[in-house]
């Protein structure tokens, strides 16, 4: 098992009464791609204002690289990029003005600049004022400043938004290959559930404060057992339809398949005899594993 580059114990926090946080232990393989999930107010934003030093904790212990970041803040941000919320540009600064900002803050070479503008597809637009970019590209300019001083992590709060598809792909190319080469960790929260799923290797899903899950899509399909759905095409769909509305949760049904939950090998063989001996002619049983987004709405559920 991986270690946990981000690890939080009883992490909870509180606006004055409003509690918003509650006992969070979340637990980030160092390497990982760590989807974070959860609804508008689940907490997303705050957990990850906390693990940066711009919240403190009302509650609890927060250790990146081995370190408590209530005593070792500088170390553990000079090795973190990080992007949150609405993109912060200087509007009246081109977008090379912007990141040659925050180079000459970290001491870095005067070339690395341009490296960065070029992967994240800005470098023809450099010389124009941030204020004239639209709300994706001032999401690939913040990426370049949070990619700056090569991190050992990256911590983004809704990266694709204002991108359009061929950006999107752009930018989840991009962060896998950073990963993939460098290693490098990446804690993203997005509402984009599609993404995620094509991105990450572990996920993790919160909702009103707490933590529902974290682990593997694998691990997320094993935690929901009752969500293995099952594809059955037959001669009359409405007949199948109604022998079976009874006995299985059926989330979809159109003309000539319908889809079943199950639980288990035992529950397709009953299924698919209790068609036949009722005269329907079954075609074709598949097995579909439920999406990212099917399993989402599973665990808020529970």
């Amino acid at each position: 098992m991986k270690t946990p580059l981000i690890h939080t114990h009883d992490l909870s926090f509180a606006f004055g009464t409003f509690g918003v946080l509650d006992k969070i232990n979340l637990s980030v393989p160092e390497g990982s791609i760590f989807g974070f999930l959860g609804p508008n107010g689940a907490g997303k934003t705050t957990t990850i204002k906390i693990l940066l030093g711009l919240l403190q904790t009302s509650r609890g212990k927060v250790f990146i690289f081995n370190q408590d970041i209530s005593h070792n803040a500088l170390p553990v941000l000079a090795r973190t990029g990080a992007m949150v919320e609405t993109p912060t540009v200087y509007p009246h600064l081109s977008g090379k003005e912007n990141v040659d900002i925050v180079r000459i803050l970290r001491n870095l070479p005067h070339e690395r600049t341009r490296e960065v503008l070029k992967r994240v597809g800005l470098w023809n637009d450099a010389k124009r004022p941030a204020g004239q970019y639209s709300t994706g590209m001032k999401q690939r300019l913040s990426l370049a400043v949070a990619i700056l001083g090569n991190p050992d992590l990256l911590i983004l709060d809704e990266p694709m938004n204002g991108l359009d598809p061929s950006g999107i792909i752009e930018i989840r190319e991009f962060l896998k290959e950073i990963n993939g080469n460098s290693g490098t960790t990446i804690l993203l929260s997005s509402h984009i559930l599609g993404e995620i799923e094509k991105l990450s290797t572990h996920i993790g899903i919160i909702d009103k404060g707490g933590l529902k899950f974290q682990g593997t899509m694998g691990e997320l399909h094993e935690v929901l057992q009752e969500s293995r759905i099952i594809s059955i095409r037959t001669n009359d769909c409405p007949k199948a339809l109604g022998i079976l509305k009874d006995l299985y949760r059926i989330p979809e049904a159109n003309d000539g398949c319908i889809k079943v939950m199950v639980r288990d090998d035992a529950d397709i063989a009953a299924a698919a005899k209790m068609l036949i001996a009722k005269g329907v002619d079954v075609y074709q049983i598949s097995d579909q594993k439920s999406g990212l987004e099917e399993l989402f709405i599973q665990i808020l559920r529970k």
